[in-house]
């Protein structure tokens, strides 16, 4: 649309783009927009101006070439985003395969760990029981010789009593002899017929009494250190106290004198088996 095509409206509108003044006739509205044409190297009668339907398809062919830049941009950064999050995907899964195989070294080396502190527990328990069990089979042994000197003395003294009197009196002698009343009643009750059949009962009553102390109930909570290391101490001490145990019989079972005091001897042991335990909640 040419100058002269444009009507006073137009005109208007012409100016109104340029930022001047669109007020007055069309003659003074025409003059003035050939002016601006001439200022901008325009020829005022071949310039063509956009109606203002054209003046619209125009902007949204703008706006479609606009949208289709952004749209590539879009495009391009969605594509760079992928790119980046496969390659984040593929750090994790080699990240997490590496954390695995130290997980898994960290725990054989626990399960390792733990294997050697059991071993050294075990060395520690030996060595604290051994010198106990040492000491008690010593004393096994002198109790064991000072009953063979009580039977020696007898014999030397009562040189024409019969073998039967002169083992009752060597009972007696043992029984008589004992600080613990309530064995010297069992003993009494038992009416044993030779030395080695009192010691023998003498053994199976200070079994079952060791039993009997050694059966308690201890309540640990999950994490008390104290009660825990309790719980061990106990464990020792019973093992200790069956090892203790089954030192005296086997001193007793040295030097069997009939068949009725080695009878006896097996049912202490296995008595003193059967009740060497403890209990835990």
């Amino acid at each position: 649309m040419l100058l002269e095509e444009l009507s006073l409206k137009q005109l208007r509108e012409q100016l109104e783009e340029y930022e001047l003044d669109a007020s007055g006739s069309k003659k003074v509205l025409k003059a003035r927009l050939e002016e601006v044409l001439k200022k901008n190297g325009d020829d005022p009668k071949t310039f063509h101006f956009q109606s203002a339907e054209e003046t619209i398809l125009s902007k949204l062919k703008t706006i479609d070439e606009t949208s289709k830049i952004n749209n590539e941009k879009f495009n391009t950064i969605s594509q760079k985003i992928d790119e980046t999050s496969k390659k984040n995907n593929e750090k994790f899964e080699e990240d997490s395969r590496t954390f695995e195989k130290i997980q898994k070294s960290v725990n054989d080396n626990k399960e390792m760990l733990e294997e050697k502190i059991k071993q050294l527990e075990t060395i520690v328990t030996n060595m604290k029981v051994l010198p106990s069990l040492n000491a008690v089979v010593l004393a096994v042994e002198e109790k064991i010789k000072e009953l063979e000197n009580v039977a020696r003395v007898v014999r030397l003294a009562y040189p024409e009593v019969p073998d039967r009197v002169l083992e009752e009196i060597a009972v007696d002698t043992f029984v008589n002899g004992l600080k613990d009343s309530e064995l010297q009643k069992a003993l009494r009750l038992a009416r044993p017929k030779v030395l080695d059949e009192a010691l023998a009962i003498a053994l199976e009553h200070e079994a079952a009494s060791q039993a009997s102390r050694n059966n308690q109930v201890l309540t640990v909570e999950k994490g008390d250190k104290r009660k825990d290391e309790r719980l061990v101490e106990m464990h020792i001490s019973c093992k200790t106290d069956s090892l203790i145990c089954a030192a005296r019989l086997l001193s007793l079972a040295r030097q069997p004198t009939d068949t009725n005091s080695e009878r006896r001897y097996i049912e202490v042991r296995q008595n003193n088996s059967n009740q060497d335990k403890y209990t835990v909640q």
